[in-house]
């Protein structure tokens, strides 16, 4: 179902002057007038403090979409914030080391960031996800997903010690432009492990890009590598999370056979 777009005051505010089109993916919440890109916010604290994040990195070896403000200084508008477009084009199955490259620039430059306090009131479907595989909520897996889940943690390495702010969702979210570095777009604040935001990425263009877990493990570092059990349990249980959460129709499911292939294969790296 497709959601409202911007009022003309949200896209007046952000000094747009072209008619809002609705962006591909986002499920309807991204749109865009001119070169500015318009979202639906749904945490007014995490939003601001999300821009005032971005602002903050030096941008060494990566892009961000940097914020807009509105013309009365805020970085929101009835429920909206903005950023700059970026040009581009998403890799898919290809450019894996200089995708690696820039997630390192941007986790590195994230490492001082404390964890907000915001984050305690997440309830979505990941942020649950994210708890059970780190063993901090109690689930009772669904039966279609819990002969694997339990393969995956009987491969699991200890949990690192050493925690951060990372982007949770990296596999779809570059642009890629000339000589230009690595756009990393679509933020996903996370508070994980280091080196958790590329075994997620490498799990994610493993199951869905092609590329081979050989390829993967390769241009991994060994504490990157190491989470890629605890990285895959973590989206084998968002599955399980979105289908209770959001009632989401059984099909979901299907996706587990893609998950028991990397298992064996994981299985035979060990």
């Amino acid at each position: 179902m497709m959601l409202d777009g911007p009022s003309d005051t949200v896209i007046l505010a952000f000094g747009c002057t072209e008619p809002a089109i609705c962006l591909a993916g986002g499920q309807g919440a991204t749109w865009r007038s001119g070169n500015v890109v318009l979202k639906r916010m749904y945490d007014a604290e995490g939003a601001i403090w999300e821009a005032e994040t971005l602002m903050k990195l030096p941008k060494q070896g990566y892009r961000v979409a940097e914020p807009v403000v509105a013309c009365d200084g805020c970085w929101t508008c009835e429920g909206w914030t903005a950023s700059k477009f970026l040009e581009g084009f998403c890799p898919h199955g290809t450019h894996l080391e200089e995708r690696l490259a820039a997630s390192r620039s941007l986790h590195s430059d994230l490492l001082s960031i404390p964890r907000p306090p915001h984050f305690e009131r997440a309830t979505d479907p990941w942020d649950l996800a994210d708890r059970i595989a780190f063993g901090a909520a109690d689930w009772s897996p669904d039966l279609r997903i819990a002969p694997c889940l339990d393969r995956f943690r009987r491969l699991q390495a200890p949990v690192g010690k050493d925690w951060q702010i990372i982007h949770g969702d990296l596999a779809g979210n570059y642009l890629l432009l000339d000589e230009y570095p690595p756009a990393i777009i679509d933020f996903t604040p996370k508070w994980s492990p280091k080196g958790f935001g590329e075994a997620v990425l490498g799990v994610d263009v493993c199951l869905w890009e092609g590329i081979s877990l050989d390829a993967v493990v390769s241009l991994l570092s060994p504490t990157e590598r190491s989470q890629l059990p605890l990285a895959a349990a973590r989206r084998l249980l968002e599955i399980d999370t979105r289908h209770k959460l959001h009632n989401l129709a059984d099909d979901i499911f299907h996706q587990v056979a893609a998950y028991e292939g990397l298992v064996n294969q994981l299985e035979a790296l060990s």
